[in-house]
């Protein structure tokens, strides 16, 4: 059924046909789940608001040890930029696996722009000529606003998760329904609002959730990504451009000490519960509380973009509390668990400085292209001490330095837009590895190195001079900095651990 989050008692509740329950708190062998849709989109010239993508919120029930799912999350409907252009509807989120049936949440209904009716989780709103609204799917979301008829040309709001969009009254248009509060994470958020209906008057809001306002003589906003909040429609004008529905989200969280898990970015409910929370499509994998753990003996810098307690814009903080990364240039990070590197000199720079001795720096990376001149790279590089790795653009061959004059190019070459797990360690008496994934496959080995302690700079993830002489193709999830020597074994534990949001 319907449901709904408690802002007074401070729970989430579900209707039962009759009247609002409780729902009963996960056990701790239950994961609980938020599963969001794509909004709608708002059409051209003057629409409707787009309905929000269906909301679902319940618990995987008696999950163990070893269970695998997989989780689709659905874009955003298109907008159109045509006058007398529909909304497009939002695509489906679904939650699948061999021990469950699979959960579906509805895109939510595209904005009309007149004489048609788009349905979706919730309904998307009602065009000028005083068309109903779209109908929301029961215990997803609710119905679309009526658009106003010729003189007004004003439309309806398209519904939430929690209540109807709003009919268009004379010149303004309705306002986009409330979503529903969730506080899967710790923090009660809306989810789900519908965006607010083409106007020619007030501002037509979006409903509390990501849902768009609509604006008079202006483009629809777009519903915000990652809420399924519906796009709005455009404020009266025939060359105005509909707002396109937000990409939806699914999150799970667990008692983290019964389970252990892997996938999406994770983040710290609190009260000893985890989160993952999936902005993009990909696994969510369950295992012990021993599974997917990092061996930290050794360990200086941790720094893993699909954790919330590291990641950042400016900042790439170390989960170890060593060794913080200050942003150069301008990588991005987005809603991914990982850093996009596209140009010359972009990197994140810290105060570690070249350590003589056994080490080990583990990267998972993903070459992206091409630069022309230079290399995609991580690690130091300064006078006799070095230590890098990365990717010749010359030849796209792996290309990777360890101590003053050992090292060059490689005879492997990594495929391009392929995730990559990638070790260079050294021991205390001078024998070193570069190993790719789990630690199977030896791109070079040496002996008799002689790493300088001497240096001044700093380690770096992406450009290691930071002059702009090396370019950077790739994206970058996760980088460890061990002052231990790695065994394949270790490589091969390290793997497995990390790769899930990867491979």
């Amino acid at each position: 059924g319907y449901t709904r989050w408690n802002t007074t008692e401070g729970y989430m509740e579900v209707y039962d046909g009759t009247d609002w329950k409780e729902v009963p708190t996960a056990s701790s062998n239950e994961i609980e789940y938020l599963l969001v849709a794509g909004g709608g989109g708002s059409g051209g010239g003057t629409a409707g608001g787009g309905g929000a993508g269906g909301l679902l919120s319940s618990s995987l029930a008696s999950v163990e040890s070893g269970s695998s799912f997989t989780v689709t999350v659905g874009a955003g409907g298109i907008n159109s930029t045509v006058d007398g252009g529909n909304g497009g509807n939002g695509s489906d989120s679904t939650i699948s696996g061999a021990t469950i049936s699979t959960i579906t949440a509805i895109g939510g209904g595209g904005g009309t722009h007149g004489g048609l009716t788009f349905d979706g989780g919730s309904g998307g709103g009602g065009g000028y000529t005083g068309t109903v609204g779209g109908s929301g799917t029961i215990g997803q979301g609710n119905d679309g606003g009526r658009g106003q008829a010729p003189p007004y040309y004003t439309c309806g709001g398209g519904g939430g998760a929690g209540e109807n969009g709003a009919d268009a009254i004379l010149n303004d248009g309705g306002n986009g329904g409330d979503g529903l509060q969730s506080n899967i994470t710790g923090t009660s958020t809306y989810y789900a609002g519908g965006g607010g209906g083409g106007t020619n008057g007030n501002i037509a809001t979006g409903g509390a959730g990501g849902g768009g306002d609509s604006v008079n003589e202006a483009n629809g906003e777009n519903g915000e990504p990652n809420t399924g909040g519906g796009g709005a429609g455009p404020g009266t004008n025939s060359i105005l451009d509909g707002g396109s529905g937000g990409s939806g989200v699914a999150i799970f969280a667990y008692d983290s000490g019964s389970l252990n898990c892997a996938g999406g970015i994770v983040g710290d409910v609190g009260n000893g519960r985890k989160y993952h929370q999936f902005n993009i499509s990909g696994d969510f994998k369950v295992g012990s509380p021993s599974d997917f753990q990092v061996d930290t003996t050794n360990l200086e810098g941790w720094w893993d973009a699909g954790d919330y307690s590291s990641r950042g814009d400016t900042t790439w903080v170390d989960k170890m509390g060593n060794y913080n990364l200050t942003k150069g240039g301008s990588p991005t990070l987005g809603n991914n668990p990982y850093y996009t590197f596209t140009a010359n000199g972009e990197y994140y720079n810290t105060s570690l400085t070249p350590i003589n001795g056994a080490k080990a720096m583990v990267l998972w990376i993903k070459y992206t292209g091409s630069g022309g001149d230079g290399y995609s790279l991580t690690g130091w590089q300064e006078g006799t001490s070095y230590c890098y790795l990365g990717r010749q653009d010359s030849n796209g061959r792996y290309y990777y330095y360890i101590g003053n004059s050992t090292g060059g190019e490689a005879a492997t070459s990594p495929t391009l837009n392929t995730w990559y797990m990638l070790t260079l360690t050294n021991n205390s008496s001078g024998n070193f590895e570069f190993y790719e994934n789990d630690g199977s496959t030896v791109i070079a080995s040496g002996t008799g190195i002689n790493m300088g302690s001497n240096g001044t700079s700093r380690f770096n993830i992406g450009s290691v001079n930071n002059t702009g002489g090396h370019r950077n193709h790739a994206q970058i999830g996760m980088c460890f900095y061990y002052t231990k020597y790695l065994t394949a074994s270790d490589v091969s534990t390290l793997y497995n651990a990390t790769k899930t949001n990867f491979v």
